[in-house]
């Protein structure tokens, strides 16, 4: 039977991402599960219902106790978002014809202009130094940009002054040159395998993803408008050439009209939209030209892509609007966790206001004082709590009035109101008890109980037992007898007793080498910790175990490794340097960057001789580009000078093999499946490394 209050309708819920649980769990017996009880329009959190009473069967006058359960989920809300790709197409993205560069191509330094001042802080132009390496062209062009027209080598003559009775030479200096790699092939090939990544598939398909393609070198082109259609997007990019000098400034301005152009969901402002661009190029750009480009929204997030052996990295971080966002053209994984975790992540979506309300049947009487929580209204037959907070128990018991099989409500729900605004309500299944009549029980009729009858017994007379007669036993004679001799090991070797290893008698000096890859950011777990956090908590149970005479390091290491603290007893120091580590991500797994710099503050005059050297790393995932063979030489250089290694593997990503080599022994490579396990894994290892 349904309840007889409804709550009203909603529009439909964005999804979101979250799991609430509310156990309201009691006592056994039979249990009823009631299937997903969604109104269509409601809510997009769903909730999965029980109730059970215990016991299912009583005589009548007694009471039963019923517990309700509630579990819910909640889906994902994400921002729609626009996404432009801006490649260089520019003649340095060229290969030169015969395998290398014009001799004229170079880099020059360009002398800084003291009337031109750097815009820091600003996406596409991040605090541009002018004194920087520029190309030759950003020299040749004039005050006023002016430059010769297009053709497939732009060339200018050079400005002189005229010498009278002299003949000019008609050669004209190149202003960009084509380089020694197909670049423009790399960026074809990292645009095809961007679109490919399950994520952006899935993006496109459901139109929350929209990509559009803008190439640029002495102007820019728009090649495909905003579009949830990738092979669109591969088409565009087949379409880029090589020509012309590299302008940044022109290729920055149309990105931006693109994203308020056609295909872009402009309307929905940046509140309800994200935003990016994601640059392709070699850098190789003028400092005006980047000073000019920055007129982006501060919403609109820059991500930089490096191409080539001559990448302009100082370009490249500052055009990025963070440290983490310029990557290689190998970091197409990493590309995917800003987009998917960071950029726009998923927006937890939580129940709110929410109630539970059981109307007990007519016949049902509650026991006073029996409902829990406590904070129940009870009004007449309907009990209503109000929860504030989730994992809470509720509970009650009632005593059926007549006998026969009987339902304990007439109707249970469990209503919410989400983060969103939106309402939504199930209905738990209902449950019945057996209430069995009262019978008069017979009174017993007592009988005479018949007084037993002694029965005299007769004593058996005891019989005469032989005496048995002795008989002389021979002496034996006496038999050769034969006794082993040990010619080798006689007298037996003496050997000392070894003396244990006593933890807590030892003195260590430990490298804390932590993994600070921007994938650290996420929890191995839905709801579950941060990955960098849980390590930095179990990192800081060992500082606070060390002795007066125990020393650490802490290292991080990305792309590159970082002492975040050298060598030492201060406590405090170590604390502040764990908990600064956070700060140090950026992109990259260079496992063997962070050994070789723990094993350089473990060989420094730092080192206390007569403590026991050892490091603990901790990585999730495995080394950038696959070189294993510089992890190992890392690990085997400590090793050499008597370093132990414990390796600890964080999540389900990690180079298994690759860590129990790097350990010491395979028993010192320690699995973590989930963050929650670094603590208990820590803790093990402190007691291990004084005595490994």
């Amino acid at each position: 039977m349904r309840l007889r209050w409804l709550i009203p309708l909603a529009a439909p819920a964005a999804l979101a991402v979250g799991t609430a649980a509310v156990y309201l769990a009691l006592s056994g017996g039979p249990t009823a599960a009631a299937p997903v009880a969604q109104t269509p329009g409601v809510s997009s959190c769903v909730a999965s219902l029980e109730k059970s009473i215990s016991p299912s069967t009583i005589p009548l006058g007694d009471s039963v106790t019923a517990s309700l359960v509630v579990s819910a989920t909640c889906a994902a809300k994400r921002l729609p978002v626009d996404l432009i790709i801006l490649a260089d197409e520019s003649l340095s993205m060229t290969k030169a014809r015969g395998g290398g560069a014009n001799p004229g191509g170079e880099p020059t330094a360009t002398p800084r202009n003291p009337d031109e001042t750097p815009v820091p802080g600003t996406p596409g132009a991040g605090g541009v130094d002018p004194s920087r390496d520029e190309p030759a062209f950003c020299s040749a062009q004039d005050g006023n940009n002016n430059i010769a027209s297009p053709s497939p080598t732009p060339r200018r003559r050079p400005r002189r002054t005229p010498t009278p009775g002299a003949i000019d030479d008609p050669e004209e200096i190149p202003l960009e040159e084509a380089g020694e790699e197909d670049l423009i092939s790399d960026v074809k090939g990292w645009v095809r395998d961007f679109v490919g990544q399950p994520e952006i598939q899935r993006d496109m398909a459901s139109d929350r993803l929209r990509v559009g393609f803008v190439s640029f070198a002495q102007s820019a082109r728009i090649k495909q408008s905003l579009s949830n259609d990738s092979s669109d997007i591969i088409s565009a990019v087949g379409r880029m050439r090589g020509t012309d000098l590299t302008k940044i400034d022109v290729g920055m301005r149309e990105a931006g009209r693109s994203l308020n152009g056609s295909g872009s969901r402009s309307n929905l402002g940046d509140a309800g939209r994200m935003t990016i661009i994601v640059i392709l190029s070699d850098f190789q750009f003028c400092a005006k030209d980047l000073r000019a480009g920055a007129g982006l929204s501060k919403e609109t997030k820059v991500i930089t892509i490096g191409l080539g052996r001559k990448l302009n990295r100082r370009n490249m971080n500052d055009l990025a609007s963070e440290k983490a966002f310029a990557l290689d053209k190998n970091d197409v994984k990493e590309m995917i966790h800003l987009y998917d975790d960071v950029i726009a992540p998923p927006i937890p979506i939580t129940m709110q206001q929410m109630t539970v309300r059981d109307e007990l049947y007519g016949n049902m009487q509650l026991i006073p004082g029996s409902a829990m929580p406590p904070t129940v209204t009870v009004t007449g037959q309907l009990l209503e709590w109000q929860i504030s907070a989730l994992a809470q128990t509720l509970s009650y018991q009632v005593q059926p009035q007549d006998s026969g099989l009987w339902p304990i409500s007439q109707g249970a729900e469990f209503a919410w109101v989400d983060s969103e605004g939106l309402a939504g309500k199930a209905d738990f299944p209902n449950v019945e008890v057996d209430v069995l009549p009262q019978t008069a029980t017979p009174t017993p009729v007592p009988t005479d109980t018949p007084t037993p009858t002694n029965t005299p017994t007769s004593t058996p007379t005891p019989t005469h037992t032989p005496t048995h007669t002795p008989t002389a036993t021979p002496t034996p004679k006496p038999a050769p007898a034969y006794l082993p001799i040990l010619f080798r090991n006689w007298p037996e070797e003496v050997k000392p007793t070894p003396i244990p290893c006593v933890p807590e008698e030892q003195t260590i000096d430990v490298a804390l080498v932590i993994d600070t890859s921007n994938s650290m950011r996420d929890p191995t777990q839905a709801g579950g910790k941060i990955k960098l956090d849980a390590a930095i908590e179990a990192a800081l149970e060992i500082v606070d175990l060390l002795k007066a005479t125990d020393q650490a390091t802490v290292v991080g290491f990305n792309a590159t490794s970082r002492v975040a603290s050298p060598l030492t007893g201060d406590k405090a120091q170590l604390r502040a340097a764990l908990q600064g580590l956070p700060s140090f991500q950026a992109t990259g797994t260079e496992i063997d960057a962070g050994l070789s710099a723990a094993l350089g503050e473990l060989d420094s005059p730092r080192h206390r001789a007569g403590n026991k050297r050892s490091i603990i790393l901790v990585t999730d995932g495995a080394q950038t580009g696959g070189d294993t063979q510089a992890v190992l030489a890392a690990a085997n250089a400590a090793k050499a000078v008597g370093v132990t290694i414990v390796s600890v593997g964080l999540g389900a990503d990690v180079d298994v093999a690759l860590l129990t080599q790097v350990a010491t022994a395979p028993s010192l490579y320690f699995p973590a499946p989930n963050a929650e396990d670094l603590v208990r894994i820590y803790r093990e290892v402190a007691r291990l490394i004084p005595c490994p």
